[in-house]
């Protein structure tokens, strides 16, 4: 196993990887390059790094990096049907549930927050019928990522 950082505008991001496969994707609360953990990261590859500095400057990634999905096999439904939600656009909850034929909000719900793999897997376009819904590393980052990918919903008004 092998842990890649990269500095985005919201602060370090964390890429593992397993037999040269994506397996979790997470940002940190060390913002800090010159923090005592950096040194035991390796610097991303220079093809992924690429389209994740276009990503943050608001250009379409397709992000078809090659992944090892960790979870069960309802998990990794949603995890999938949440791959074709696509750049610029978001979806909620209920009609994740609905493609995927099942009244499991709530578990649907689950599975998203549970994403091993942020930005790769865009669980932030996955938004409530009323509101933003949840974000596993805060509104604030999932309103930044909706921004730039021009997707906020315009009734979101805080």
């Amino acid at each position: 196993m092998i842990i890649h950082q990269y500095y985005t505008p919201l602060g370090l991001l964390l890429l593992e990887m397993e037999n040269d496969k994506f397996t979790k994707i997470w940002f940190t609360n060390h913002n800090n390059k010159n923090n005592n953990l950096a040194d035991c990261y390796h610097p991303l590859p220079d093809l992924y790094a690429l389209e994740l500095q276009q990503y943050f400057r608001g250009k379409a990634v397709s992000f078809d990096w090659p992944i090892k999905l960790y979870g069960s096999d309802f998990q990794k439904q949603v995890w999938q049907e949440i791959r074709r939600i696509p750049y610029g656009t978001t979806t909620t909850y209920k009609q994740i549930a609905e493609n995927l034929s099942t009244k499991g909000y709530q578990a649907v719900g689950s599975a998203v927050g549970s994403n091993p793999l942020a930005i790769i897997i865009p669980c932030h376009r996955v938004i409530g019928s009323a509101d933003l819904g949840g974000y596993h590393y805060g509104l604030m980052i999932k309103r930044f990522l909706l921004e730039i990918e021009n997707a906020l919903p315009q009734t979101d008004l805080c």
